[in-house]
């Protein structure tokens, strides 16, 4: 993606780098060399930039976002809202310059964020030695992949999005050696300003029970990485008077949507909840379910939320709830007219929420080094803080930051689908 006119345009590198070919997210790990055990430096990465002051008063912040495919428009407000924030302190803390260097995630053919370049877009950062900070990813296997590498390199990492629970806690739905195997430091050095899937799924939970759903049927895809959710309401639904009727893994049923929708159908069901990636079969399965059973709800975590998945649902649209943290995004919230001024001016378009997420992060960046003072070009000054973080005023909120890197914003909300965008419907969690 090409510069774009605008804010911080003269401070802002967008790169490019080689693709490699995708694999698992296993596999890339592996070799990372993060799975040998946990809390062993044997990150390939972990040894590369990883000195712990920049040589200079240059400092480097990198975005690793897929600026390709379904998620670009909401990519492209990250990242103008990350250029925004850099604009607006004209490139300077104090006597560190500051530069942005844009990295895309994305498979050019299937438009979605690969291990490999993952992979590629954190070695790259690591083996920069001004880099002070590491602004993604958005998902969640992506941040699997990027972590360790990052981790390895003690640099500040941060992700708009990335829910899944076992990147910062240990869960009955989180994997072996997790989280710690994304920690090859043996410390924390990543959070998140959205919520994790444990928060979602208490917000999915509150909105089952507001549209008086007492029975549900789980569908879940082979990802793990976004198939928590489905995990996590399974396991507290009984506590919140919902009871779980099948809980079905949709790899495991190739291709028969029609058979799927009737065990949905036949089941009693109120609700079916997808957790899973917003796959062109995702969206062929809800339809199909709609068909077979019109009165049946159909609950979505926000991570499938993107335009060209709910454009895909045709006339299933209609019976679609989606859980969102996006109400962070409030107009009457003291400086958010002038953010939203400032983003027009710069961008000719108007900001929604995801903008004011990489605003946000990159402020809050710009703020840590401003803290540290003349250790600003220190990591592990930065990093640690960034887990000081208490009671942070911001435009998305106050937040605190946990010792997990888990943020304390917990307000969720519920919408429905129009015309292929969610619509508010209702608050969910304060």
């Amino acid at each position: 993606m090409a510069d774009r006119p605008g804010a911080g345009s003269s401070a802002v590198t967008t790169r490019t780098c080689l693709r490699a070919t995708a694999a698992t997210v296993t596999a890339a790990l592996l070799g990372a060399g993060v799975l040998a055990g946990c809390g062993q430096n044997n990150n390939a990465g972990s040894n590369i930039g990883s000195s712990n002051t920049a040589p200079t008063n240059d400092l480097t912040v990198y975005s690793s976002l897929p600026l390709q495919g379904g998620g670009h428009n909401r990519s492209v407000q990250i990242i103008d809202g990350e250029k925004l924030a850099l604009q607006e302190a004209r490139g300077r803390v104090g006597k560190f310059r500051v530069g942005y260097v844009s990295l895309d995630d994305a498979d050019p053919t299937t438009g979605g964020w690969t291990p490999g370049q993952a992979s590629a877009n954190a070695k790259t950062a690591a083996a920069d030695k001004t880099t002070i900070a590491y602004l993604g990813d958005w998902d969640s296997g992506a941040t699997a992949v990027s972590l360790p590498i990052i981790n390895g390199a003690n640099v500040l990492q941060i992700s708009p999005a990335s829910p899944y629970v076992g990147l910062t806690q240990a869960s009955p739905v989180a994997g072996k050696g997790e989280p710690e195997r994304y920690y090859p430091l043996g410390r924390r050095t990543f959070g998140r300003l959205t919520p994790s899937d444990q928060v979602q799924a208490q917000a999915a939970l509150a909105y089952l029970k507001a549209k008086h759903v007492s029975k549900l049927f789980i569908v879940r895809d082979r990802e793990v990485f976004d198939a928590d959710v489905g995990a996590l309401v399974g396991l507290q639904a009984p506590t919140a008077g919902v009871r779980v009727v099948n809980d079905v893994d949709l790899s495991a049923n190739p291709s028969d949507d029609a058979s799927l929708a009737q065990q949905v159908a036949s089941s009693g069901a109120g609700a079916v909840l997808y957790a899973g990636a917003a796959s062109p079969r995702a969206a062929q399965l809800l339809r199909a379910v709609h068909a077979a059973a019109p009165a049946v709800k159909l609950f979505c975590p926000y991570f499938v939320a993107e335009p060209d998945f709910l454009a895909q649902l045709g006339p299933a649209q209609r019976a679609v709830y989606v859980t969102s943290p996006a109400l962070m995004f409030d107009p009457t919230r003291p400086g958010v007219p002038r953010f939203a001024a400032a983003y027009r001016a710069a961008f000719g378009a108007t900001p929604g929420p995801y903008a004011l997420l990489g605003y946000e992060s990159m402020r809050l960046v710009l703020d840590l080094i401003r803290q540290a003072r003349s250790h600003g070009n220190d990591r592990q000054s930065v990093v640690n803080r960034f887990f000081a973080v208490r009671n942070r005023p911001s435009l998305i909120g106050p937040y605190s930051i946990r010792p997990d890197g888990d943020t304390t914003f917990s307000r969720y909300g519920g919408s429905r689908v129009r015309s292929n965008r969610l619509v508010f419907d209702r608050l969910l969690i304060r």
